[in-house]
């Protein structure tokens, strides 16, 4: 007959609580893991990820609003800005400021028209409306702190600069970097 080794109750709980621990350890690891970029994103008023290819080529990331926001990510931004647009309502009195500051400065794609206005709601122009909307709602910004984000925001989207043409020029296909309207469908969006 063969013996068969019994185990100690203490020693099968000891190594019972082992396991679990490790397995607790682990689990707890990977939801420390998972939600770290959701606490970066929900904690970070810039709403910024680290930044990507549409950094300056000089390295840095522009900041504006005393360091309250920084540009990273064209891209990922201008998505987060177009959202922006259509869900931040203004009060009237928040409405006005955003006047004040847009109406003062020509459409990056077309300047025959206002910043505020445009001549068409480009996703550039959205792009605008939408960051304005967050940094007055958010930031309580003056409308001279909206038209320093909004001038940084097209820097940074165009280094180049754009030329005020770009509606009328066949540019409104074409992505922000390259003198264009990044497209007219917040679905389509062009980079």
């Amino acid at each position: 007959m063969s013996k068969q080794k019994k185990s100690h109750p203490a020693a099968l709980e000891r190594r019972s609580r082992s396991v679990i621990a490790v397995l607790f350890g682990a689990l707890l690891l990977v939801a420390v893991i998972g939600a770290w970029p959701v606490y970066r994103w929900g904690s970070s008023d810039a709403h910024a990820a680290p930044a990507a290819a549409s950094t300056p080529s000089n390295g840095s990331a522009p900041t504006v609003l005393s360091g309250k926001l920084q540009f990273t990510d064209s891209e990922k931004q201008a998505r987060e800005f177009l959202g922006y647009n259509s869900s931040i309502r203004l009060t009237s009195e928040q409405e006005a400021i955003k006047r004040e500051a847009l109406e003062s400065m020509p459409a990056a794609c077309c300047n025959d028209s206002s910043a505020y206005t445009c001549c068409c709601s480009c996703n550039l122009s959205k792009t605008i409306w939408g960051l304005s909307n967050y940094v007055i709602s958010r930031h309580n910004a003056s409308a001279t702190e909206v038209r320093e984000v909004v001038t940084a925001w097209k820097d940074f989207t165009n280094p180049g600069g754009y030329s005020g043409s770009v509606c009328y020029s066949g540019g409104c296909k074409r992505p922000f970097s390259q003198n264009g309207c990044g497209g007219m469908s917040e679905a389509h969006l062009v980079f």
